[in-house]
């Protein structure tokens, strides 16, 4: 963040206080992202996006507003919009609960501390980033390979990112912190048509914080190989047996738990974890950690953005839930320990019942073994949660197990029933999970799941 952006958040800080505020918290963030679209090898869109936003949440008797503007050249326009951001502000329902989190919790900055930023995305240019798609793009190569298998590619799209977050936060209690981040990202969609006309398309994708780290020439590939394991795909009678899911799609399970964990979805009861806390819920098995610290990540955070310090912690521990998500006007509202208003990366232990001692990490194929009938998932198609009961309803495709062996493919399923119970049937967790996704939850398996077509 460079000096003339950090004095004008500071600026807004004190004139806000002079103006009238009896607290106030002021951040300014900058957003740049740069992108590159080839459909078959040849650029069909491109977009650069620049944002700075400076943004203001002003306390005054009891009450509370915020303001945001991305006119940042004319202090005079900024110190009318805090003057009416004042007045309406003496317009408002008193909320006493509405305040600045406590001293306390504060963050206070270490200089040894490393934020997840490659200085490369400063100054990589569009021509730069259109070769880098270029050498993703495998639409010849692919062309060939489907016409092998019978097949027509239809289509190759390679989407390439780059992008960079820098923000700056100081509030009235003389809290200062500074945060930037840095992201590179590969995308591909191949489609397919099949000798029946029927129309296939998967996606993939490989994400780094830095470029170097980024792992190339895989994305078109992978996608177009999940195309074929989808070929002839179709339903299969009901029956009840394990499910195995992909690491990569497992985020349509976890992203439920992490929202009912907010303490803002318990104020509004929104949650079907509300009251609960201190209660075993779930699987002995299932421990889920919030790992804000997760070095050389993009969720890497050392204070959340209100300034309160972060660190990891177990938001479920063997089944028992032990921490929610918790902000200061939440934890007001609640009564729950304040932790974080957002959480980091969000990570599940790896296990697998009966696992040799000796043996330290659990992949796809050591899940596998022990399934006798079950369907691995490689797609949810669909469908929804209920945050207030938990009981779901998802679309989705994969392939049979069978014996412990992947057997043919399935689509046009469907799996209903509550993640409270889902969760609690939880038999294995992977350590496969990518180094690229944002949280850290490998394959995970679920016995006595009822399919239905």
């Amino acid at each position: 963040m460079d000096k003339r952006r950090k004095e004008l958040c500071l600026w807004s800080r004190r004139r806000a206080l002079e103006l009238g505020a009896d607290a106030v918290r002021a951040r300014i963030g900058c957003d740049s992202q740069l992108s590159v679209e080839l459909r078959d090898g040849e650029p069909s869109r491109s977009s650069s996006e620049d944002s700075n936003i400076l943004s203001l949440a002003l306390y005054r008797d009891g009450r509370s507003t915020t303001l945001r503007t991305n006119r940042l050249g004319n202090r005079r326009s900024i110190e009318g919009l805090i003057r009416r951001s004042l007045d309406i502000c003496t317009r408002l329902e008193a909320d006493p609960d509405a305040t600045l989190p406590p001293k306390a919790l504060k963050y206070r900055s270490r200089p040894s501390e490393k934020q997840p930023f490659d200085e490369a995305c400063r100054h990589f240019g569009s021509g730069q980033l259109l070769e880098l798609a270029r050498s993703e793009c495998r639409c010849g190569r692919l062309r060939k390979a489907a016409r092998k298998k019978g097949l027509t590619l239809i289509s190759e799209v390679v989407t390439v990112s780059c992008s960079r977050y820098e923000s700056f936060c100081c509030d009235s209690d003389d809290f200062e912190g500074e945060r930037q981040v840095s992201g590179w990202m590969i995308e591909s969609e191949v489609t397919v048509k099949d000798a029946g006309g029927a129309l296939h398309a998967q996606y993939a994708c490989e994400y780094s914080v830095r470029l170097d780290r980024l792992r190339r020439g895989i994305c078109s590939r992978k996608a177009f190989r999940r195309c074929l394991q989808q070929i002839g795909s179709a339903p299969c009678p009901g029956f009840t047996g394990t499910m195995v899911v992909e690491s990569s799609r497992t985020g349509k399970l976890i992203s439920p738990i992490e929202n009912a964990l907010r303490g803002e979805n318990v104020w509004r009861d929104q949650s079907f974890l509300k009251g609960r806390l201190g209660e075993k819920v779930f699987s002995g098995h299932f421990t889920l950690t919030d790992r804000t610290h997760r070095r050389g990540h993009q969720s890497c955070r050392h204070f959340d953005s209100e300034g309160v310090a972060t660190r990891d912690r177990k938001l479920i521990d063997r089944g028992v839930i032990r921490h929610f998500i918790v902000s200061t006007l939440a934890a007001r509202k609640t009564g729950l320990p304040q932790t974080a208003s957002e959480s980091g990366s969000l990570t599940v232990t790896p296990f697998l019942r009966d696992l040799h001692p000796d043996k330290k990490t659990v992949n796809l194929q050591d899940i596998l073994s022990g399934v006798k009938d079950g369907i691995y998932v490689t797609g949810f198609n669909g469908g929804n949660s209920n945050a207030l009961t938990g009981d779901f309803s998802y679309g989705i495709e994969g392939r049979r197990i069978r014996d412990g062996k992947l057997a043919e493919p399935v689509s046009g399923m469907v799996v209903t029933g509550n993640l409270t119970g889902l969760f609690g049937q939880l038999v294995a967790a992977g350590s496969d999970y990518s180094r690229s996704e944002t949280d850290a939850v490998g394959t995970l398996a679920f016995e006595n799941v009822t399919f239905n077509a």
